[in-house]
């Protein structure tokens, strides 16, 4: 029996969510086997673009003062990352990140993510994340698609 708190972003369809809450213009290929409190939840999904939504909870707080652990903020941003790219074996080379404003507990952020370069092996993707309309965290993602999982990669030997 699956986690209820899992949620497994396997799709074989192209959906829209009668309620229109989701929207999905392309069918989302990846399982990403984690808890809906540290991905967010998928809003949106295009070949280039996707949305979620992440709600820092009490738990995440790094101290009393409600200050969210920026580590939470980056697990739901990846998920972001890896939902645009939308291939079973992405690896995130590296990533240029800023952190312009503090995240407080119970507040739900909008995370955006855009293919900005594509080619067969390499992608670049631009995130932003915002509340209302404050921008509290941008970055770049260098990330790699490759034909195998990155763990059955073989490195050369010599």
């Amino acid at each position: 029996m699956a986690d209820e708190n899992i949620e497994s972003t396997e799709n074989t369809e192209d959906v829209e969510i009668q309620d229109g809450e989701y929207t999905y213009d392309v069918s989302l290929e990846i399982d990403i086997n984690l808890p809906k409190k540290y991905s967010g939840m998928l809003k949106s999904l295009t070949e280039t673009s996707s949305a979620v939504t992440f709600t820092p909870t009490d738990d995440m707080r790094l101290d009393d003062s409600g200050l969210i652990h920026s580590a939470f903020l980056m697990s739901a941003v990846e998920y972001a990352v890896h939902c645009v790219i939308n291939s079973k074996n992405t690896y995130i080379q590296s990533v240029k990140a800023e952190y312009l404003a503090p995240l407080e507990a119970n507040n739900t952020y909008t995370i955006d993510a855009k293919v900005m370069y594509a080619d067969k092996k390499k992608k670049m993707v631009f995130v932003k994340v915002t509340l209302s309309d404050i921008v509290v965290f941008d970055a770049e993602f260098n990330v790699l698609s490759l034909d195998e999982h990155i763990l059955d990669v073989k490195l050369n030997e010599k």
